[in-house]
């Protein structure tokens, strides 16, 4: 199965979505995005279940804000069994892209986009995991640089999404 059958899935959805009707916010040009996998419990057992979120960057072509972006709060997440990756479920959580925050942009380093660049082997371990393998393994880090990457890039939202994992954040902040 895999990010393509989400994706699809997704932008089904998203056609659907009504920007905000707001004054402030008919300049704002959103665009779709789809956050990794999220274990729904950790550590992982056999049949866990991950969660993606669908969620949107708008771009203010009114002021000529170029080194943020709007985050949009999950408008509809992806549940995925790590046993069955074809039995997943689509969740609609709204019609409307709601503004939750500025997210600051920058280029990334070449150590960062590297490991952001190893998204699907990354994504494909997490899903087979049924423990947790010893913490000096170098898929572990793998797996913690990549999730680390990501929140340092999408920190409005994974902070919006942290009460939902709470055990993998806390797992991720160890050293």
């Amino acid at each position: 199965m895999g990010r393509d059958i989400i994706k699809i899935l997704i932008d089904r959805e998203w056609a659907k979505i009504k920007p905000e009707i707001s004054i402030d916010m008919d300049k704002v040009l959103w665009s779709c995005f789809i956050s990794p996998p999220f274990p729904l419990n950790w550590p992982p057992v056999p049949g866990s279940r991950f969660r993606y979120y669908a969620y949107a960057y708008g771009n203010d072509i009114s002021r000529g804000l170029r080194d943020a972006c709007h985050v949009a709060a999950p408008w509809a997440l992806v549940e995925v069994s790590a046993e069955d990756e074809e039995a997943l479920t689509v969740v609609s959580l709204s019609n409307q892209v709601k503004d939750i925050g500025f997210q600051g942009v920058e280029p990334l380093s070449e150590s960062e986009f590297t490991i952001l660049n190893k998204a699907n082997g990354v994504e494909k371990y997490l899903l087979s995991l049924q423990a947790l393998p010893e913490e000096e393994s170098i898929e572990i880090k793998k797996l913690r640089d990549y999730y680390r990457n990501w929140c340092s890039y999408n920190g409005v939202l994974a902070n919006n999404i942290k009460p939902y994992h709470k055990r993998f954040f806390r797992w991720l902040d160890r050293p």
